[in-house]
């Protein structure tokens, strides 16, 4: 999905998980809001000109869910990504999501955008939703970059939408310590997506991780699990499998945090830690205070391998090279260099993602970070 007025730049940096596909070629057209933003009365079309538009629609929360088997999948103009089992914070297709693509269809809207306060997409079955429209979403954060968009003058989006089903194969490596009873997991996904060899994403958390459990290996105490988790690029299906299996074990109860490692070398890098339990954080944010480096706070998303873990009620928390914005702020410019209004990784997911274009200074960053953070924990 892509903006291409009043200023061209791609807004789905998320999973995009899709009813229809497009038509060949995708649709372009007015960005339209209704003025309920929900769009799912009668009369929420009433005096817009929607014919040809794309519409973008607000989802109420506790809308009615229907629960879908479907391991499907869609790639858009630059992701590839697959409908994981059961997501967390996914919504599907109920009865209300329902009302409001139906009459935006019946309004002549060839596309809708959904989005929510703590949505990063939607999911739907393409067998039993294929009468709907091409739908996708984005988080609140773009949305209301979207809307300040369309408050200032007319926004032109384009949606090209692919529905595949796909089949993945993969396997993780998991290495405890003999004798030891771990607590703890820390894993990194080995996969990339086709279109690049994924030196970022992921080959970087691979290394942090390989590192990290060097350093650890004489540690006959150690409670730590290391995890190279396949499948990530293709809706987290090694590290779901994982908690599967732990689950159906019994295993699960004995594990008390899951840290993740994705994405620690960007180019226009910003530190960045992420979770959902201040404990697991504190184990790096302490050690960037003790070491005096800056850095950032990212909202717990759903895009990466802790997402099974979060879901199986384990407290996560994980160390990327991205920020809370889709670009890098003054304010993080200021701390940690590198060229503001730009990404920080503009190679993400595609062919540039190469050793040409890391910083070697955020890997080591991150690397002695996560030593730290896992020697912290003793049992």
């Amino acid at each position: 999905m892509e903006q291409s007025t009043p200023r061209a730049k791609i807004v789905q940096n998320f999973p995009a998980y899709g009813v229809s596909w497009s038509p060949s070629g995708g649709d372009t057209g007015k960005l339209l809001a209704p003025d309920d933003v929900f769009g799912d009365s009668e009369g929420s079309w009433d005096g817009v000109e929607s014919e040809g538009g794309i519409a973008l629609l607000k989802l109420r929360q506790g809308s009615k869910t229907q629960v879908s088997q479907a391991t499907a999948g869609l790639s858009g103009l630059t992701t590839q990504c697959h409908v994981p089992h059961q997501s967390p914070r996914a919504q599907r297709a109920g009865d209300s999501v329902r009302r409001q693509l139906t009459l935006a269809a019946a309004a002549g809207i060839k596309a809708v955008i959904f989005y929510s306060d703590n949505l990063h997409f939607l999911e739907f079955n393409p067998g039993q939703d294929r009468d709907l429209l091409p739908t996708t979403s984005v988080d609140g954060s773009e949305a209301d970059l979207l809307l300040q968009d369309l408050a200032a003058g007319p926004v032109v989006i384009h949606v090209d939408l692919e529905v595949r089903l796909v089949r993945t194969e993969t396997f993780n490596i998991i290495a405890t310590t003999p004798g030891v009873t771990s607590t703890h997991l820390i894993g990194a996904h080995l996969d990339s997506v086709p279109s690049g060899p994924g030196i970022n994403d992921n080959a970087s958390g691979v290394a942090v991780l390989l590192e990290t459990a060097l350093k650890r290996a004489g540690d006959r105490r150690n409670p730590w699990r290391f995890c190279w988790w396949g499948g990530e690029e293709a809706g987290a299906q090694g590290s779901s499998r994982f908690v599967r299996e732990l689950q159906a074990s019994g295993g699960i109860d004995r594990i008390k945090g899951y840290v993740n490692l994705d994405m620690a070398a960007s180019p226009n890098h910003v530190i960045s830690v992420y979770g959902n339990d201040q404990g697991l954080e504190g184990l790096y944010t302490e050690y960037f205070q003790d070491s005096q480096q800056p850095w950032v706070r990212e909202d717990v998303s759903v895009g990466s391998d802790h997402r099974p873990f979060m879901a199986a009620g384990i407290a996560v928390a994980g160390l990327g090279t991205w920020g809370p914005h889709q670009v890098k702020t003054d304010e993080e410019h200021a701390l940690f260099g590198g060229t503001a209004g730009e990404p920080y990784d503009p190679n993400y997911h595609s062919s540039q993602d190469d050793l040409a274009n890391v910083s070697w200074s955020a890997l080591a960053t991150c690397a002695a970070a996560t030593y730290a953070a896992n020697r912290a924990v003793t049992e």
